[in-house]
């Protein structure tokens, strides 16, 4: 299941899987986040339809979970795999989610070697859900692109340290780009550019 970066589910080397609706996708992906938690019928009506009238709200969700389930199963994901049980709790058993591997990874990338972080910042596809305007998704989007960043900026600092400066200018750009107010990759820039000489460079930023 990929997350960072254009959300999708499938197996590998074959089309992902194609939802019936936006609002069953976002169904999926909510208990998704909520994963192996025990989630009430009234907290996903209340965040997926708080304006819809009840009757009508029960019933749309009543619907998603079914075309979920009916979905999955037409893919050919079994239901040991993804199991939506009564209590609304997402449970998964043997799938990779790539989220997960990231945070798993990155938890100690101050320790890790640039070769390490190289790889380790390659699994950063892009932001959580990127192109999805869900609101409960905004936090956790947010707090992944700040370890990333921080990833990005660790990792910079070890290319520098071996004098490798074209790649490092260029993921510091790449952290300058997706967030100029970042004051370490600003500064990073600048100390890149005053040992390369490059001081217009380190002006303009």
């Amino acid at each position: 299941i990929q997350t960072l970066g254009k959300f999708r589910i499938g197996w590998d080397n074959q089309q992902p899987i194609k939802w019936r609706t936006e609002k069953t996708k976002e169904l999926f992906l909510l208990m998704l986040y909520y994963k192996n938690r025990i989630m009430t019928k009234e907290e996903l009506l209340e965040i997926l339809w708080p304006d819809q009238n009840p009757e009508k709200a029960v019933h749309q969700l009543y619907n998603g979970i079914y075309y979920i389930r009916k979905t999955l199963a037409e893919y050919g994901i079994d239901r040991s795999m993804i199991m939506i049980d009564s209590s609304y709790t997402l449970k998964l058993d043997g799938i990779t989610l790539d989220k997960d591997q990231f945070i798993k990874s990155a938890k100690n990338y101050r320790n890790l070697s640039a070769d390490q972080l190289l790889t380790l910042e390659s699994t950063y596809a892009g932001d959580y859900l990127e192109g999805e305007d869900y609101p409960w998704a905004d936090l956790e989007r947010e707090s992944l692109s700040n370890l990333h960043l921080q990833v990005l900026a660790r990792l910079s600092e070890a290319l520098m340290e071996r004098q490798d400066y074209t790649k490092a200018e260029e993921l510091l750009l790449k952290g300058y780009n997706k967030n100029p107010y970042e004051d370490v990759i600003t500064e990073l820039l600048i100390r890149l550019y005053t040992l390369t000489g490059e001081k217009n460079k380190a002006a303009f930023h």
